[in-house]
């Protein structure tokens, strides 16, 4: 008689299961991420295209040295202002985007080199208030600069500068109240995935549909991988050598910080070195597809986690799913509107700045007046100085008029974690 090896079945049939979930919780993050990834690289400059592919190859390839089971990496809020930065301060020298793909690659060079050190240790002296005034600080730049767009819409004045204000004004009020709308339906993974986000870039592509709007919309194409290296290889010549280090550099602090940030509200023992190497092969392969600098997306890693997720394929199959919708129904994206992902950026950074410290001053003024000037100020601060100065500047002041140890101690879960709980806001929106 043949024995039938029932384990052996069980154990294929869980890993289908788990498989199943991973890819259902990649599917209902999807479209968050392809309306994140269009925003930030809409806000760089580099167009929307850019942003999704840093999304696609990130998720896919920042994993490959372990770490956290469930993560999703890509563009963010921080980097892709480092990415903004780093484009005006090329552009300087008479250097186009590809100097900027060029300086990616060397920051994520960079990044391999700082997972060796005891990055757990060196962020222990990273006070909260700093990290406040970091987040904070790119909510600002991202407020401002959506504001801006619309205050050339307004100066425009042509109808369609109206429409377009009329589209940004009009996504901003859905994802305002659907939170509220959907609530009664919002349980189960098929409410998760109807999120406010992606109900203000069906509407608006609906609109520009239906009434042949002559606005600006997506332009999703066919990615040309050589076109792209080649950019990235002209790039190194591009500007002097000291010039593209310093640009690097920076890039890579930011990276560098956002990551370990994330990683201490997500795990406070995990290794930290190891999320940071992964980032360096994810900031390699974004460099390669003339993509924005990439880093742990914190709420897509919550939403994830909260649809099923449990391995890395959830954010492997996140990044695979949306290369299909990019490959197969690039017509059907093109209807998008881009004045949707000014309401998206507005609504994501002013949802995400922590006002902790302002309530926490009202609650005790003498205790956390430091705490209340450095991060109003600094914040302030960010709009109009070099990010990684004001940060530095920061963590002294608090080091030379506080007690080291408020610097200390780990988070155990995010909502306890002080001016971290909001981290991906300037990362994106789950609304």
């Amino acid at each position: 008689m043949t024995e039938v090896n029932t384990n052996h079945h069980a154990t294929s049939a869980g890993r289908f299961e788990v498989l199943l979930s991973d890819l259902s919780a990649g599917l209902v993050v999807s479209f968050l991420t392809i309306a994140a990834g269009s925003a930030f690289g809409l806000l760089t400059g580099l167009g929307a295209q850019a942003g999704i592919m840093s999304m696609i190859v990130a998720s896919m390839v920042a994993w490959v040295f372990g770490g956290q089971r469930v993560k999703a990496s890509g563009s963010t809020g921080p980097t892709a202002g480092a990415m903004l930065t780093a484009l005006g301060a090329l552009a300087a020298y008479g250097a186009g985007p590809e100097a900027a793909f060029a300086a990616t690659s060397i920051a994520a060079i960079i990044l391999l080199v700082l997972s060796v050190f005891p990055l757990a240790r060196i962020m222990e002296f990273v006070p909260n208030a700093a990290t406040a005034v970091f987040v904070n600080g790119i909510g600002l730049v991202i407020l401002v600069k959506q504001f801006e767009a619309l205050s050339n819409h307004v100066r425009g004045g042509t109808r369609e500068d109206l429409v377009q204000i009329a589209l940004a004004l009009g996504a901003l009020g859905l994802l305002l109240v659907w939170p509220k709308l959907w609530k009664p339906f919002a349980s189960g993974k098929l409410g998760r995935l109807i999120t406010g986000t992606l109900v203000a870039m069906i509407a608006g592509g609906m609109l520009v549909w239906l009434f042949d709007l002559n606005v600006t919309t997506l332009a999703i194409e066919p990615v040309k991988f050589a076109n792209l290296l080649q950019l990235t290889v002209d790039g190194f010549t591009a500007v002097p050598p000291l010039v593209m280090f310093f640009v690097a550099a920076k890039m890579s602090i930011v990276i560098a910080f956002v990551t370990l940030a994330t990683v201490r509200a997500l795990a406070p023992d995990a290794d930290y070195g190891v999320e940071v190497r992964n980032q360096g092969i994810g900031n390699l392969a974004v460099a390669a597809v003339g993509g924005v600098p990439a880093t742990l997306g914190l709420v897509r890693i919550r939403i994830l986690q909260g649809a099923g997720g449990q391995t890395v394929m959830a954010g492997i199959g996140s990044g695979l799913i949306i290369l299909a919708m990019i490959t197969l129904i690039p017509g059907l994206l093109n209807y998008i509107p881009t004045s949707v992902f000014i309401g998206v950026l507005i609504q994501a950074a002013w949802s995400n700045i922590d006002w902790r410290f302002l309530t926490e001053f009202r609650a005790a003024p003498a205790k956390n007046i430091l705490t209340f000037l450095i991060v109003t100020l600094g914040s302030i601060a960010m709009v109009f100085f070099d990010y990684i100065l004001v940060l530095l500047a920061a963590t002294v002041i608090w080091h030379l008029f506080q007690r080291p140890q408020a610097t200390r101690g780990a988070c155990p879960d995010i909502e306890s974690c002080p001016f971290r709980h909001r981290l991906e806001e300037a990362n994106g929106s789950q609304h």
